[in-house]
């Protein structure tokens, strides 16, 4: 499933919907020329009704790229700006930190299919996400990545400068609208920060 939406988020909808609009105004004049108002009418509504979904997930698409691109910013920040044995404190919903970072990170959720190649470190992996606020025993947190992400959000500068204590990381990135940490801020852009832990 997961698959599929993300080739379905790679597609770009907008020519599809023009075309399709396209075709549902040509059947709509054809019953206009044919008198048959009703009908017509209840095309037009649909194309309506369709014009506007398709400019929703229109406009969703392009969130999600800017995002994209903001999360390869990031990375490509970090890489710059930090020695190449940093270790960052990242949003652990989201995956692929050390692409374009080339720098490790605490906990990701990609991270955690590791489990099944080593179960050795299984123990190491629920202490991590005890730690940034998933408990594996709680049933109420059936989505993993809905719950990093909230409790993610809610972290204070102390929980981050204990996290950074205990696992090594100097540096943290924090995505908006979390508020500004009191840390040193080394890197923004549109939707990520990076900080460097005292």
């Amino acid at each position: 499933q997961n698959t599929l939406l993300a080739a379905a988020n790679k597609i770009d909808w907008l020519p599809i919907a023009v075309a399709i609009c396209g075709a549902v105004i040509m059947v709509f004049i054809d019953y206009l020329l044919k008198n048959r108002v009703m009908v017509a009418i209840g095309f037009s509504s649909l194309l309506l009704v369709f014009c506007g979904f398709t400019a929703v997930a229109h406009q969703k698409n392009l969130v999600n790229k800017q995002k994209h691109i903001s999360w390869k910013e990031v990375q490509l920040a970090a890489k710059k700006l930090t020695p190449v044995d940093s270790l960052f404190i990242t949003p652990p919903a989201l995956n692929g930190w050390h692409i374009h970072s080339e720098r490790g990170n605490v906990l990701d959720c990609k991270s955690l299919n590791t489990i099944y190649c080593a179960p050795q470190n299984t123990s190491e992996w629920v202490k991590r996400l005890a730690d940034f606020g998933y408990d594996l025993k709680n049933d109420q947190q059936k989505d993993l990545r809905t719950a990093l992400l909230l409790a993610y959000r809610e972290f204070t500068p102390e929980h981050f400068y204990s996290l950074g204590k205990k696992y090594g990381a100097k540096y943290v990135v924090t995505a908006f609208p979390q508020p500004p940490l009191p840390f040193k801020l080394l890197y923004q852009n549109s939707t990520f920060r990076i900080y460097q832990v005292p």
